[in-house]
């Protein structure tokens, strides 16, 4: 198996901060054991593990930024590089 740091695409992690089930804070430490500029962590205010319903206007717009980097990834773009956030440098 390929260790995470050693990937060198570009990975989009997507979280909910009222998550019972899984704790963000997992997935920023995921986000963390890739190498610098290949992970972008979205963290999602308001989005519980499954249910969406919850989300407030800046929940909805945080999830619809995460959608947006998943289809510029699609559509041959990086995220990872051109974003402003990049989770791990």
């Amino acid at each position: 198996p390929l260790p995470l740091d050693a990937f060198r695409g570009c990975a989009l992690l997507l979280h909910g901060t009222r998550d019972p089930v899984i704790p963000w804070t997992e997935s920023l430490r995921l986000s963390r054991a890739f190498a610098p500029g290949h992970a972008r962590l979205h963290l999602i205010e308001g989005l519980d593990h499954v249910d969406a319903g919850g989300l407030g206007p800046g929940g909805r717009l945080a999830a619809l930024e995460a959608a947006r980097e998943l289809l510029r990834l699609r559509d041959g773009g990086d995220p990872c590089r051109e974003g402003r956030n990049a989770a791990g440098g």
